[in-house]
């Protein structure tokens, strides 16, 4: 299993970089089963004084390297540490430059520049992340960081994604990987959600963190049927599901949240319920939700309300591109403890839509392995009273940490 480490790397003399690391930590470190936290589990590690206490000088220590640990470096350079690297600390600076050329497999490292000064020696050929293009006015604004924090989760899973693709076709160097964007489906009822469909698009338009939108009535060529483009945009990337008054009413809405659960993909609903609805969606549970401010109300926070909406959609597709990497450790354990059995593997706790869609495929005796943590007895009971022959495995049911 591969281990997913942050560390993020700032001179102790640049006061920002304590904030910034706090605000990182809170967002990628969070337990899944806190309320409100990402379910990341990623920890946060900081480098920003040098390893012999007795002396000023002295250069940090060198990070944790080796086949199990995927490094990502995030360097916030401002002048301290820009005269740092160019100096006593440089020996610390080229061995992260030659554990991102030896391994490039294992290491992202995510220069930021938090000063004018772009070209910073040994990682002047690397493209940096410009704060310039940041909302608010800085660290002490809530936009600032929240931007920061999706700019830093948006290039953490464009590299998990081309890791994918260097796995599954080793013959093409992974920094030489060029991946399409990753594709947001917006699944949306037109007569009361166009709005914001179009906010979200526009807001997205010509952005740096590898997204994209598809929306229907947009992107669709004409003469190509409905379900298989709509299918082939969903196994791409996330559906997101803006639940609007007029939502739960539409057939194709129920179905592209359904798609969605049947490929696996992250799907995350935006609330833009305002009055009542009939029938609420049965299919939209069990995913991440948020309240959405309508952006031609939201007046000069419609950015900010963009920014937040883009940064709990890039969350769970990173979260579930980081789950996927970590359940591979757990099916050994599987076979083991349930021999003779199917591995059947969720990016979420299970429902009863998962084990239908298990079993319109198979009836045989299965383990569905799940994030953890195990399900509470009357959702259990449930799931069993349709599942036939199953096992429900969390990590822990197999004591194995992640």
């Amino acid at each position: 299993m591969s281990v997913l480490r942050l560390t993020v790397i700032w001179h102790g003399n640049f006061a920002g970089g304590g904030p910034i690391a706090e605000a990182l930590a809170a967002h990628f470190e969070g337990a899944e089963d806190e309320p409100n936290s990402s379910g990341l589990t990623i920890p946060v590690r900081v480098r920003c004084k040098g390893a012999d206490p007795s002396d000023s000088l002295s250069a940090p220590l060198p990070l944790m390297t080796g086949d199990d640990t995927i490094n990502i470096v995030l360097l916030l350079f401002e002048g301290n540490l820009v005269t740092a690297f160019e100096k006593h600390w440089s020996s610390f600076a080229n061995s992260i430059r030659a554990e991102l050329d030896a391994h490039p497999d294992r290491t992202l490292v995510l220069p930021m520049r938090l000063g004018d000064r772009s070209a910073i020696a040994p990682f002047d050929d690397i493209q940096s992340i410009p704060t310039s293009l940041f909302l608010g006015s800085g660290l002490s604004d809530p936009r600032w960081m929240r931007r920061l924090t999706l700019t830093i989760v948006a290039h953490i899973g464009n590299y998990l994604r081309r890791l994918e693709q260097f796995e599954k076709d080793p013959a093409t160097p992974i920094d030489e990987t060029l991946l399409s964007r990753f594709p947001l489906f917006l699944s949306h009822a037109k007569t009361d959600a166009l709005a914001v469909v179009n906010a979200i698009r526009d807001h997205l338009a010509n952005n740096n963190y590898g997204v994209d939108t598809f929306i229907d009535a947009k992107d669709l060529p004409a003469g190509l049927g409905y379900e298989k483009m709509f299918t082939a945009a969903i196994r791409a990337g996330a559906v997101v599901a803006i639940r609007s008054d007029a939502y739960s009413s539409r057939p194709w809405c129920r179905w592209e949240t359904l798609e969605g659960k049947r490929l696996l993909r992250p799907i995350v609903v935006l609330d833009l319920f305002r009055d009542a609805e009939l029938r609420m969606n049965p299919y939209g549970g069990n995913v991440p939700a948020l309240r959405l401010v309508d952006p031609s109300v939201s007046g000069e926070n419609a950015q900010a309300e963009m920014d937040r909406a883009v940064l709990a959609i890039m969350t769970e597709a990173v979260r579930i591109m980081v789950w996927n990497r970590r359940v591979m450790s757990l099916e050994a354990a599987a076979r083991a403890k349930y021999p003779g059995r199917d591995i059947r593997k969720l990016p979420r706790p299970p429902e009863l839509v998962d084990i239908a869609n298990i079993r319109i495929e198979t009836a045989s005796p299965i383990v569905v392995l799940h994030p953890g943590p195990p399900l509470p007895r009357p959702e259990e009971k449930m799931i069993r009273a349709i599942g036939g022959d199953l096992e429900l495995c969390a990590p822990s049911d197999l004591g194995v940490p992640l």
